[in-house]
């Protein structure tokens, strides 16, 4: 097959090849790009085109350091081609033929991969194809998520078809459960890589598609401390959360996974720190939010009166990326609860189908943190109570319109 000119482009040699396209590094003036073309002609309404053609609207309109951008798109000899950055490094799947990572790397690795989901999930989109040859391992210390082809919409119907790498894909994903495909799908698949990170193979593996489908949907992996002994067994709770079967008991988005794994892996490790809109997730200190002033009183006045034995609920409302996570991160940290179980998370579900996984969220995250407490302390805990504030609601919207989620801690 003759290589793909594109005008404008001096097309170079070929970096990588999948079951329908093939990446060749390309260079204009002094910048260099990596040229993604589909293997053979194919019609423009055919499936592989329309394919390119969604990658193409979605990746042009994102800016994040862990997702390789499209700069242009075309066809040329009825090939479509798209012109993205080129990322230098090499693939996980090739930094793997080395043998396991060590516990940082792949912490690392996992953080930046999940800041990537978090973006592509905040736009309704699924990835479908979280594996180590779709994660670039660049020189610079990022991973970056390659070839969103497969994304779908969140919620959709499973396809009655395999999508994606069966090795890595959640038992929802191939239909054996029959769930929705969802952002949670995106966090089995990264769990399934970063267990083959720290095991040196994935979680499951088979010769019979019919026998791997099985173990994805009932078998438990091997435990990660009998493959290496240096795993943290906070870090191997991780992996196991987001490797369960039922999407309601993994992590519910990729920002809690960001903040399970910002202990291995600490925010100046690695470029790509980004969680979703391109910035590192919020670690504050006391006092640091600034003018928030007005709902900082509001928020603390509720916490007092929670303390002194009232109960009630707080609203925080308003558009995403307005500043409601630093706003409740703030007040944690104003009462050194950044850390302590007197208090507990949870999120609500992203489809309807699960009403009560806020509930769920929150009473596992209490039992969570009851089991890593000192028994005489947990039972102090237990007996006092220890509840989060109240407000209320009205008091806080007037003050401020633009704040807007609800926050429920109790």
């Amino acid at each position: 097959m003759a290589r793909l000119e594109v005008p404008g482009l001096q097309m170079g040699a070929e970096i990588g090849r999948g079951s329908y396209s093939v990446v060749y590094r390309a260079q204009r003036a002094s910048r260099k790009y990596a040229v993604k073309v589909a293997l053979q002609a194919i019609a423009p309404d055919n499936g592989i085109a329309r394919t390119f053609a969604r990658e193409a609207t979605i990746l042009s309109c994102i800016r994040h350091p862990n997702i390789a951008r499209v700069w242009a798109a075309g066809h040329v000899e009825d090939r479509p081609y798209l012109v993205m950055d080129l990322v230098e490094g090499e693939t996980l799947r090739t930094r793997l033929t080395a043998g396991p990572l060590g516990i940082t790397d792949a912490a690392r690795m996992a953080r930046d991969v999940a800041a990537a989901l978090s973006e592509a999930h905040q736009r309704g989109l699924v990835h479908q194809d979280v594996n180590p040859a779709n994660i670039m391992m660049s020189e610079d210390g990022r991973a970056v998520l390659l070839d969103f082809g497969l994304m779908t919409r969140a919620g959709e119907a499973p396809s009655d078809r395999a999508v994606g790498t069966l090795v890595y894909g959640a038992p929802e994903q191939s239909g054996v459960l029959r769930r929705p495909v969802d952002p949670r799908t995106d966090l089995y698949a990264l769990g399934a890589v970063l267990y083959t990170c720290l095991a040196g193979r994935p979680p499951f593996a088979a010769d019979d598609v019919a026998e791997l489908l099985r173990q994805h949907a009932v078998a438990e992996p091997r435990p990660l401390a009998e493959s290496r002994a240096d795993v943290p067994a906070e870090l191997a709770a991780v992996v196991h959360r987001l490797l369960t079967k039922e999407p309601d008991d993994r992590f519910q988005s990729a920002r809690e996974v960001i903040a399970a794994l910002m202990p291995f892996a600490p925010s100046g490790s690695g470029a790509g720190t980004g969680a979703g809109d391109g910035h590192a997730p919020v670690r504050l200190s006391a006092g640091q939010l600034i003018g928030r002033d007005r709902e900082r009183r509001i928020l603390s006045r509720a916490w007092d009166r929670c303390m002194a034995g009232e109960s009630g609920v707080v609203t925080i409302a308003g558009e995403a990326g307005v500043g409601k996570t630093a706003l409740i991160m703030d007040l944690l940290a104003t009462r050194g609860l950044t850390s302590t179980p007197a208090v507990v998370r949870g999120r609500c579900a992203a489809d309807a189908a699960a009403p009560l996984a806020l509930l769920r969220g929150l009473s596992d995250d209490w039992m969570r943190r009851m089991a890593d407490e000192p028994e005489p302390v947990a039972r102090e805990l237990r007996a006092r109570k220890v509840a989060a504030a109240g407000a209320d609601a009205v008091e806080l919207a007037r003050a401020s319109p633009a704040l807007g989620a609800l926050m429920g801690v109790g």
